[in-house]
Formats: C-alpha cells, sequence, structure tokens
C-alpha cells in the first residue's frame, strides 16, 4: 500500500514539475491580454531584423533565433521573470522557447499561430522603420513567398520625395495590415540588391503577388494608380 501511495505521489510530483516546465502556448486574445498587462514584460520576436519591417508587436525586442550566438543573448533577459515570444506562425518561437526552458526560464509563453494569427485577429502591429543593411536577394525573395501582395518602397535619405511617401505608404499599409506587407529598403544600405533588381534612382515602388511582380513606378508615385493595382490584387482574391 506504502509502496503504491509513494509511486502515486511520484507520478504526481513528476507530472506537475513537467507541467511548470512546458512552453505555454497562447492563442492571440490571451497572448495580447498578457502581454499589454504584464509590468516590464519581456516580448521577444525571434525572426530576422528584415522580416519585422512588415511589422512587428509594439514593445518587441528582436532576438533572431537563426543568430550563431542566439544563446549568449538569451542572457541579456530575466529568467525569472515571464518571456512571450513570437515569430511568424509559431515554428521558431516553439524552438526558441524550448532553448529558454533547457537554460532555466522560469516561464515561457508562445504565441499559437504566430504573426499570421495576431493579424487575423485585426490586432494592431506597429510598423516603425527598422533599418536593414545589406539585405540579399534571396532574402528579399523569401519575403515575397506570402499569400499577401508585398509592396516595396525604395528610397534613401537624400531624396526629397522619398520621406513623405513612405509615410503615405505606411498609412495605407496600417489600414490593410491583414491584406498587405510593406518593405522599405534604404538603397544606400542595400546598393548591392539594388543593383541586382534593377533600381537605378528613388523613389521607386515595386508591387508583387504570389511572388510576381505585377507593378511598379519611379519617380514622382501616383498612389491613385497604387490603390487601384491593389484593389485589383486583392479583389482576385
Amino acid at each position: 500500500m506504502k509502496k503504491i501511495l509513494f509511486l502515486m505521489l511520484f507520478i504526481a510530483f513528476n507530472a506537475k514539475a513537467q507541467k511548470a516546465n512546458d512552453v505555454h502556448e497562447l492563442d492571440a486574445k490571451l497572448f495580447k491580454e498578457q502581454t499589454e498587462q504584464s509590468k516590464n514584460v519581456q516580448l521577444i520576436d525571434v525572426r530576422a531584423p528584415y522580416e519585422m519591417q512588415s511589422g512587428y508587436l509594439k514593445g518587441a525586442r528582436n532576438l533572431n533565433i537563426d543568430d550563431t550566438d542566439f544563446n549568449q543573448k538569451l542572457n541579456l533577459l530575466n529568467k525569472e521573470l515571464p518571456v512571450y515570444v513570437y515569430c511568424v506562425s509559431g515554428r521558431r518561437s516553439e524552438k526558441a522557447a524550448r532553448q529558454m526552458l533547457n537554460q532555466g526560464f522560469k516561464e515561457v509563453y508562445t504565441l499559437s499561430g504566430g504573426i499570421k494569427k495576431w493579424l487575423s485577429n485585426d490586432y494592431e502591429t506597429s510598423l516603425d522603420y527598422i533599418a536593414v543593411k545589406d539585405l540579399t536577394l534571396k532574402q528579399y525573395q523569401s519575403i515575397l513567398k506570402t499569400e499577401k501582395p508585398v509592396l516595396v518602397s525604395f528610397f534613401n535619405a537624400q531624396c526629397n520625395n522619398c520621406e513623405q511617401l513612405n509615410k503615405d505608404l505606411v498609412a495605407k499599409a496600417a489600414h490593410m495590415q491583414k491584406d498587405l506587407i510593406l518593405l522599405r529598403i534604404d538603397t544606400e544600405l542595400n546598393q548591392q540588391l539594388a543593383d541586382e533588381l534593377g533600381i537605378k534612382s528613388v523613389p521607386a515602388i515595386r508591387l508583387y503577388n504570389k511572388q510576381k511582380e505585377v507593378w511598379q513606378a519611379n519617380g514622382k508615385i501616383k498612389l491613385k494608380r497604387l490603390d487601384q493595382q491593389l484593389k485589383k490584387i486583392i479583389s482576385e482574391k
């Protein structure tokens, strides 16, 4: 009898310990509530920096899981406080969360379905500009592998018309986050990519749908023409 009781207590203890060390997966609603209500929240975006250009959760810190020093960077976080992790669809955040638990983090929560699920719930993301340097053609093409149209704005700091155009594009993208990805590329920081794509001058716009370029404009951009193209693409979905 004592052996049975001991075995039951042992199993219960291990089950409790295992549960405590599990990754806690939250749906978008719970993830939003907890990150907004928690004080000193540790909100981590484990995507590559260039992926964050298309929108990220406000207040998120970027720790790219594909960086070779990712595990070392985890030491910058407080292991005693809860950590909330997300990526595009949830696969990389799950991997990151496991690594955090292995390093002794007490509580780790992931966003089920990633930022895709976040957007499908009409939750807002920050579109503040994140500078990306030396974006490769392969990385650029990987952004195009999405169900959404991708609008790319090429600019540089010396371009007088670029700043206002980007403001107009951000305002447009903010109202279309479920249907559009906006990418802003500084050609001075990405000269090789600009050369490979044939960008000779700025401002320049490229609009893609299903990885194919469907429209482009250079110089004085007419936003009405862009609206027509976007409306046409979205109506065909």
